[in-house]
């Protein structure tokens, strides 16, 4: 029992202990009755409270029930451990039945996956079936559409296996090479592209070629191929076509993989290329000579144009001394011989007078025509709101005439003598050629990004369009008289020279102008001109 019941190693002591108990009470009573003695006359029937004594019988009597207890004890102990023992059969009975419903389910379980996974891999490869078709589909259409854009390049295309022999070429190469596909297909590349007698690469001149075997040490033909697909340099090379001709390339390689199973070697045709940079070369050439030339014209031209603004310096200054002196001399002759004089000779003094006053007028111009060159590079911050009213302080303005200035003025870092003469001429042939009583000259400033846009406007006669342009040149008058008119055609000259040596733009037409009423008038001039600044500090 212990051995089978090994858990109930407890109960089974006290089972023990009861019946080593038992035994010894069972002992006891066999020694108590080898005691017992009985006498001889005693009947075979009496019966034992006859034969014992009244001792002996209590003493019997207590150990029989002792061994009766004894005896229940037992008996409880055993039917403890039948109870104990039914208790763990039904347990593991029970567990039992669980693990055989656990085992059918895993079984059920590994069914149902077996099926699933028979589904899933036949699914799968249909799958992988479909996408394999669809991908070598995809294949061959990358495939015809390469092909189609390899015959369509230009360049040509040369496929090379590992061993170094042609596996296609596309329409390019066979035109470049002028061989067929049919006669190149495996082939060396080396036997095409590198014969032994085209083993060298150009240099600037024939003498400078040097070989691919000395321009890459220890490589033949194939490796250098390769170090040049590594390096993905483009080699200028020569190519045999199949007359013998030498025709200039442009070599590139590039592989296909990521070993050396594949080439792929593009070629390009430069002799157009190398005709036009040689025609080029001596398009150069004769451009050097023709800019040495210019050169030389050129240092002409500034000696001539400085002998000429120093003429031109010089005849206006040394001028202006018998002009002031002949002017002297016509006022006194005037005064000396007034109450002599005939209306004639009146007349002809005053003719005079003018003259020599249009010659100052001309002197004058011609030193600032002569000046206005060298003020463009005299630079200087200039607040031009300021410098339009000190030139109307200057001239002065008459009290008919009213300048206004609309809107902000800039301040520019610019030439600021070549800008004072433009607002000055353009204010005084405002004035000057002014023909109503009432005179309006309006000024206004628009920034743009490098320059600003000025405007000069008046409500004078204006300039027809036909003469705007000859308006532009020196000593060009619309006057009807110009002999008796003190207009010499130089202000606007100046106006143009100056704007055009600063880099800005002139402008002219007819202004629109609005009179002390308020009504817009359409007639006058309007003078817009850009004048480039170096820097705009500030707008007032």
């Amino acid at each position: 029992m212990k051995q089978q019941a090994a858990d109930q190693g407890e109960l089974l002591q006290q089972l023990e202990q009861q019946i080593m108990l038992r035994l010894q009470q069972a002992q006891g009573l066999l020694e108590f009755a080898e005691a017992i003695d009985i006498p001889s006359n005693s009947s075979l029937f009496a019966s034992p409270r006859e034969v014992l004594s009244k001792a002996k019988s209590v003493e019997l009597l207590q150990q029989l029930q002792q061994a009766r207890k004894t005896t229940d004890a037992i008996r409880e102990i055993i039917e403890t451990f039948k109870q104990r023992q039914q208790q763990m059969l039904y347990q593991k009975n029970e567990q039992l039945k669980r693990s055989k419903r656990f085992v059918d389910l895993v079984q059920l379980l590994g069914a149902l996956l077996s099926v699933l996974s028979y589904v899933g891999v036949v699914g799968l490869f249909q799958v992988l079936d479909r996408r394999m078709t669809q991908r070598d589909r995809e294949i061959r259409q990358t495939q015809d559409t390469i092909q189609a854009l390899t015959n369509h390049l230009v360049d040509g295309v040369i496929m090379v296996d590992q061993s170094g022999r042609i596996e296609s070429i596309n329409p390019a190469a066979e035109r470049i090479l002028a061989h067929s596909s049919k006669d190149l297909t495996g082939q060396s590349l080396m036997n095409v592209l590198f014969p032994p007698e085209l083993m060298t690469m150009p240099g600037e001149h024939a003498s400078d070629r040097t070989s691919i075997a000395s321009s890459a040490p220890n490589m033949d033909a194939m490796t250098w191929v390769q170090f040049k697909a590594e390096s993905g340099i483009v080699e200028q090379l020569q190519a045999q076509q199949a007359n013998g001709q030498m025709i200039p390339i442009e070599l590139s390689v590039s592989r296909s993989g990521s070993a050396w199973s594949n080439l792929i070697v593009l070629i390009r045709d430069v002799s157009e290329r190398v005709r036009l940079t040689e025609a080029l070369s001596d398009k150069l050439i004769e451009l050097d000579e023709l800019n040495q030339q210019l050169h030389r014209i050129n240092i002409l031209l500034q000696h001539k144009n400085q002998s000429l603004e120093t003429f031109v310096r010089a005849a206006a200054h040394d001028l202006k001394t018998p002009i002031r002196g002949i002017a002297s001399l016509a006022q006194w002759l005037e005064t000396d011989l007034s109450e002599s004089l005939t209306p004639e000779s009146q007349t002809s003094l005053r003719l005079l007078n003018q003259r020599v006053l249009r010659m100052q007028a001309i002197a004058d111009g011609l030193l600032n025509y002569a000046s206005i060159e060298a003020w463009i590079d005299q630079q200087a911050t200039v607040d031009t709101r300021a410098l339009v009213e000190e030139i109307c302080r200057q001239i002065p303005v008459p009290e008919s005439f009213s300048v206004r200035i609309l809107g902000a003025m800039p301040t520019l870092r610019t030439p600021h003598l070549a800008l004072k003469l433009v607002f000055k001429q353009l204010i005084r042939n405002a004035i000057d050629h002014h023909d109503q009583g009432r005179g309006i000259i309006e000024i206004l400033a628009t920034p743009l990004e490098h320059c600003t846009e000025f405007v000069v406007r008046d409500n004078g006669p204006g300039i027809a369009l036909a003469y705007r342009d000859r308006v532009l040149q020196m000593f060009q008058v619309l006057d009807q008289n110009p002999d008796v008119s003190e207009n010499i055609g130089v202000g606007l000259a100046l106006v143009y020279r100056a704007v055009q040596l600063a880099g800005g733009t002139l402008d002219l037409k007819t202004a629109s102008i609005d009179d002390s009423s308020g009504e817009t008038i359409g007639r006058g001039l309007e003078v817009s001109f850009t004048w480039p600044f170096l820097e705009q500090t500030s707008t007032g």
